[in-house]
């Protein structure tokens, strides 16, 4: 007997094919009663499989007499509620006893004669569907497949079929020994209660839909736990309900579901909601869109026309439960929720994806964030109480801004600003089949004076979405990049009158005439970009207010009037200027300057084109704290600009990637006396003979960047005057392996936090040297894959202790790498650039595992992964 349960826990565990052939051979030695031998051989495999890890969950569903016992905290701020490590009572010592570690199989016919098979039988008939709920789904012709879902029924996962064998609940006082071999159709999680005051359950890793409120309490390395329902849930979910729940959790979708209640549907979405739950698998979403055409039952209102009726007390008060059903909407678009940026993102799916998540985010405001595509995507598929619902769920929420553009790249998340201005051509705008309010026009239902940001990005926009962002009062940001509007004169002309509170204006890529600079008098009014913006206007009759708190001022490659530049410049409150790319020689009648502004905290002259009135303005007293010169044109402008008293005593970060820099040049820049960030990427000159000159820099540097230059191992000799140096990106420089040895010097041991060594060839001591980086908490690398096995032969696994953020570039992940990346202790991203992932390499078959990829970013390719869901 005691074989055969250890079989069915290994049976339980089956989580691919080698341990099925496993189980299978455990199968054959147990029939032919090989005695205790067997019993050591399938534990040995339970041991090794590390597959017998669970706990045991008692519920308590009798009323709390102390209020204060009830759970007052979520998971993420976990307490755990009152533990039992001691036995509760003989009848809950007996029922852990006898199923041993995990949960029985129990046969249908085993209890023939006992009380409860009659109850369960009543308790089946009562959860059949009502009179009421019935004539709905006559009357609204609603069923599954009429929902699409036809495909979602029976997964090739789910081991619930059709005319699935009811589960029995065994009864905890029951004195009859457990025989889990008699029938194994169905399979049960659950220890009932007769009194149905008491659910009993272990949670294993087999379950198809994962919990994360009870893997927190697994984490407390506790045996078994006991709580009370109110612990779990303020839902009135009763023992019953809880069962099915928890049976659906662990085989995946039931379509005995299908027989629940009306009034039950919102008691089980909000204990799934509580129970923050997830998948590796498609079985989330399966259940969430199976349960979708009863959430139109739900909410319909018969008395009403069967309209839907979003005013009913349930959904107002409890309508983030009823937010995972947007992500099973609609087939033809994946959305997803961004709990950092707090966007709510509709994009159309490029291939099928079925992940869906239930975790918590607290969420109270989103931002829409959305493609033209998807809007007509959504209009096409023509079903009104789908959008209605939609409109609803979206709307439930505080909504603070819109963002949407056609290909769901945002000008503003564009880091390198030469790529995100260049190239901005004609006709590149895409007009709308439809509009962002035709699609969620409950919108307009709203409270709009919450919606404080608008950002549209290569779009046509409409004239009724310009309607609707005319009456947005309380806007505090607008960001039009290359969009078509056609009353684009009245809107402009129209700025300070219908967005007085606006703070952050960002025109990008128009034409902007005097209509436009007349109506800037917003006192509110922080920052400016017109960055790729062309002034194209009578010049005589140009008049622009005095931005007297304008803090920014962008006009990155535009072509602006030397009037514009004049009014922004005297801004007193200027400390951001940034004129990349900008040809000054396009500017005359400049007369003086002596009022403008020379202080800044940010400035970027990269790329520009200066004519002798702003070489000398920039040349005569500047402070900067950030000076960008990339790619400036002329050494001798470079020269004078650097030779500043003023900078060399406030700047503190200097870039001057792509320029042409000298042994003159660099013993200027040896002057700056608290410069603490130095970029000589990519530059024009032989850097091997640069930093090979006998220049000795302050020891305040704490960032350096000479990547993309070509240099020798020896060149790196310079860095070991730097004791301070927490950063250095030496990538793609062409360096030769065995130069780690110059980099691991005593005091940068010590110092180093973030280094990146990718593009250049390493060998197994340069990996070793890598770990005694003591502080390193970022690393970027690429590893060849036959050079980091030989360092694995040699030296065993690499582990950075403080390790917080790994990238790896052009590398193929196999299981030595992926060993790697499991290995680091602290490690919370993960990053792979351009990377070749072999097949399965990610799937999650130990106990041990999951634990680390909790709570972790993975970006692949720029895109992020969840590598819990194999």
């Amino acid at each position: 007997m005691f074989c055969k349960k250890l079989l069915l826990i290994l049976e339980n565990s089956l989580g691919d094919e080698k341990t099925q052939k496993l189980y299978e051979f455990c199968k054959y030695l147990t029939k032919r009663c090989l005695g205790l031998n067997v019993i050591g051989l399938i534990s040995s495999f339970l041991f090794l499989l590390e597959m017998n890890h669970c706990i045991r969950i008692i519920v308590d569903f009798n009323a709390l007499d102390n209020p204060e016992f009830l759970a007052t905290k979520r998971p993420y701020s976990f307490t755990p509620p009152n533990s039992y490590n001691e036995d509760l009572n003989h009848e809950t010592a007996a029922a852990f006893y006898q199923n041993s570690q995990c949960s029985s199989k129990i046969a249908s016919n085993y209890s023939g004669n006992n009380t409860q098979h009659h109850e369960y039988d009543e308790y089946k008939k009562i959860l059949k569907l009502d009179t009421k709920f019935e004539s709905k789904c006559q009357q609204s012709n609603y069923s599954a497949t009429s929902f699409h879902t036809s495909n979602y029924l029976n997964s090739k996962t789910t081991t619930i079929e059709s005319n699935i064998v009811h589960l029995m609940f065994h009864n905890i006082g029951n004195n009859e020994d457990l025989d889990c071999t008699k029938n194994q159709v169905a399979e049960n999680t659950l220890v009932h209660q007769k009194s149905n005051n008491l659910v009993t359950f272990d949670y294993l890793q087999t379950f198809k839909i994962r919990s994360k409120y009870f893997e927190e309490l697994a984490k407390t390395e506790n045996e078994q736990i006991r709580l009370n329902i109110k612990d779990i849930t303020k839902s009135n979910v009763d023992s019953l309900i809880f069962e099915e729940c928890i049976n659906v959790l662990k085989n995946g979708w039931n379509l005995d579901f299908l027989s629940i209640k009306e009034e039950e549907f919102l008691i089980i979405i909000w204990l799934l909601y509580d129970l923050i739950c997830y998948a590796e698998s498609n079985a989330l979403f399966i259940l969430y869109k199976n349960l979708l055409p009863f959430i139109f039952l739900y909410l319909t209102d018969a008395s009403f026309f069967d309209e839907l009726n979003f005013f009913n007390v349930d959904f107002v008060n409890h309508y983030k439960y009823f937010l995972p059903f947007i992500y099973v909407l609609y087939d033809t678009i994946h959305v997803t929720y961004n709990s950092i940026v707090k966007e709510l993102v509709f994009i159309e799916k490029e291939q099928v994806t079925t992940d869906i998540s239930l975790e918590t985010h607290d969420i109270d405001e989103i931002i829409i964030r959305i493609t033209p595509r998807a809007l007509e995507l959504i209009i096409n598929e023509n079903f009104e109480k789908k959008l209605i619902l939609l409109n609803h769920i979206v709307c439930s929420y505080t909504i603070k801004g819109i963002r949407i553009s056609r290909d769901n790249i945002f000008f503003t998340e564009i880091k390198d600003l030469d790529l995100a201005c260049n190239p901005f051509h004609e006709n590149t705008s895409l007009k709308m089949q439809t509009s962002f309010s035709v699609v969620f026009n409950n919108i307009n239902l709203i409270d709009k004076s919450l919606i404080t940001s608008i950002e549209f990005e290569k779009i046509k926009i409409s004239d009724i979405d310009f309607n609707f962002c005319m009456a947005l009062r309380n806007l505090k940001s607008l960001i039009l990049v290359h969009c078509d509007i056609e009353k684009s004169n009245f809107f402009f002309r129209s700025l300070s009158k219908n967005f007085p509170k606006l703070r952050a204006l960002r025109i990008i890529g128009s034409i902007l005439t005097n209509g436009f600079f007349q109506n800037l008098s917003l006192e509110s009014l922080n920052i400016l970009d017109l960055s790729c913006c062309e002034y194209k206007s009578d010049l005589k009759f140009y008049k622009c207010p005095e931005m007297k708190y304008l803090q920014e001022f962008h006009i990155n490659y535009s072509k602006m009037n030397y009037k514009i530049i004049n009014s922004m410049m005297l801004s007193a409150e200027l400390k951001v200027l940034s004129m990349r790319g900008v040809d000054f020689y396009r500017l005359k009648y400049f007369e003086n300057c002596d009022n403008w502004k020379d202080t800044f905290e940010y400035l970027d002259l990269s790329r520009c084109m200066l004519n002798n009135f702003f070489l000398d303005f920039f040349s005569a007293n500047i402070i900067a704290e950030i000076l960008i010169l990339d790619h400036l044109c002329g050494i001798t402008h470079l020269k004078r600009i650097l030779s500043q008293k003023s900078l060399q005593r406030s700047t503190k970060k200097l870039s001057l990637s792509g320029s042409l820099v000298d042994a003159d040049l660099l013993s200027v820049i040896s002057g700056f006396g608290i410069l603490e960030s130095l970029n000589i990427s990519a530059l024009e000159e032989n850097t091997n003979t640069l930093l090979n000159s006998n220049y000795n820099y302050l020891n305040n540097f704490v960032s350096l960047n000479p990547k993309r230059n070509k240099l020798e191992n020896a060149s790196l000799s310079f860095i070991n005057q730097f004791n301070r140096l927490a950063e250095l990106d030496i990538s793609d420089v062409c360096l030769k392996a065995g130069f780690m040895a110059y980099i691991c010097l005593p005091c940068l041991i010590i110092s180093l936090i973030k280094i990146d060594i990718s593009g250049n060839l390493l060998c197994p001591s340069d990996i070793f040297q890598i770990g005694l980086l003591i502080n390193l908490r970022h690393l970027v690398i690429f590893l060849d894959n036959e050079v980091f096995s030989e360092f694995l032969k040699i030296y065993g696994n690499l582990r950075c202790l403080n390790l917080e953020t790994l990238i790896l570039c052009s590398t193929t992940i196999n299981k030595d790498v992926k060993n790697l990346i499991i290995s680091q202790p602290l490690l919370k991203k993960v990053e792979l650039r351009k990377c070749i992932i072999e097949s399965n390499i990610f799937t999650i078959n130990c106990s041990s595992e999951p634990v680390f990829f909790e709570n972790k970013t993975f970006i692949v390719s720029g895109e992020s992964l969840d590598f819990t869901q194999s």
